[in-house]
């Protein structure tokens, strides 16, 4: 018998990527999994976060701004993250 895992993806909605610089938004789901996802949530890039866009990296990426931190993104990193407006 198999075993249906919970979606722990990206919220129907925006992703990360289509949010535009200056915008606050709260993660809804990450699409990732493994060390990376660990990694992002020891940044405190996690659902329910508050997470504000500072800008956009030539390759499509993001710079966020999480608490009193500062971290980015490549594109396809960011476009596994669900936001919506805060």
């Amino acid at each position: 018998m198999s075993r249906l895992r919970p979606r722990r993806g990206p919220a129907p909605g925006a992703v990360l990527t289509a949010a535009r610089s200056g915008a606050t938004v709260r993660v809804t789901g990450i699409e990732i999994e493994g060390p990376v996802r660990a990694r992002l949530a020891e940044f405190g890039l996690r659902p329910g976060a508050a997470v504000m866009v500072l800008g956009r990296t030539a390759g499509g990426g993001r710079l966020l701004g999480i608490g009193a931190g500062r971290v980015a993104l490549d594109h396809a990193t960011a476009a596994r993250v669900g936001v919506q407006p805060e």
